[in-house]
């Protein structure tokens, strides 16, 4: 099970350098979430839904938390609303986009850092573990230890196979925007069927049903000699 813990970003698309914490643990049931836009023209967003913007709420961030998560966790955006990668900085700062998000997968705890052109770590990603935790008045820190690989793609394997769920699954599952319910409905059969397969993790149980079958099988072929 996958449950979020702990998000920080910081000039990312609409939010900008003053860094952005949501702790999720501290959240209890359904929340409304509404946002007045006092900085028009910072992100893009707000560049290229100007009239949209004009409407109370709209381009005050409210779709970047989402994002955020989806950017942190595979480093890929919605590919909706055409935001780009190479865009998603706050267009005040223009760079030093940084996001980490804690969670806990399995009953275990881990962080992951990512940033995109962020002062010496320039498009880096890191993944954390905890080893232990500290104590409530912060004298003593939690301790974790570093997962990371040298190479990129490496480390966001580790983390593939820690949460279990590809992007696409990811936003249109867990984080299924109101605006997303079009385009699930106009997919072909087989990739709503296979974006189901993902959330359920199908191919999961296939496997162990195979490795079982193979068991039993070995088994008959022993007993009937």
């Amino acid at each position: 099970m996958l449950t979020f813990e702990e998000l920080r970003i910081k000039n990312f698309l609409s939010f900008g350098e003053e860094e952005q914490v949501v702790r999720f643990d501290k959240i209890k049931g359904v929340r409304w979430i509404y946002g007045e836009n006092l900085d028009e023209g910072t992100s893009v967003l707000s560049e290229q839904y100007e009239e949209e913007e004009a409407k109370a709420g709209n381009g005050a961030g409210k779709s970047s938390f989402p994002i955020a998560i989806g950017w942190i966790l595979f480093g890929e955006v919605l590919k909706r609303k055409n935001i780009k990668l190479n865009r998603i900085a706050n267009r005040k700062t223009g760079k030093h986009v940084k996001g980490w998000l804690t969670f806990t997968a399995n009953n275990v705890r881990y962080r992951i850092e990512r940033y995109r052109q962020y002062k010496s770590l320039g498009n880096g990603l890191f993944l954390y573990k905890q080893k232990s935790i500290g104590t409530d008045d912060g004298s003593v820190p939690d301790e974790w230890e570093d997962l990371s690989r040298d190479e990129t793609n490496e480390t966001q394997d580790l983390i593939n196979n820690i949460i279990l769920i590809n992007h696409q699954t990811f936003m249109k599952s867990i984080l299924f925007a109101r605006d997303d319910m079009t385009d699930f409905l106009e997919m072909s059969p087989p990739k709503r069927a296979e974006i189901f397969e993902n959330i359920i993790q199908l191919s999961k149980f296939q496997g162990l049903w195979n490795n079982n079958y193979n068991k039993l099988l070995a088994i008959r072929k022993v007993l009937t000699g």
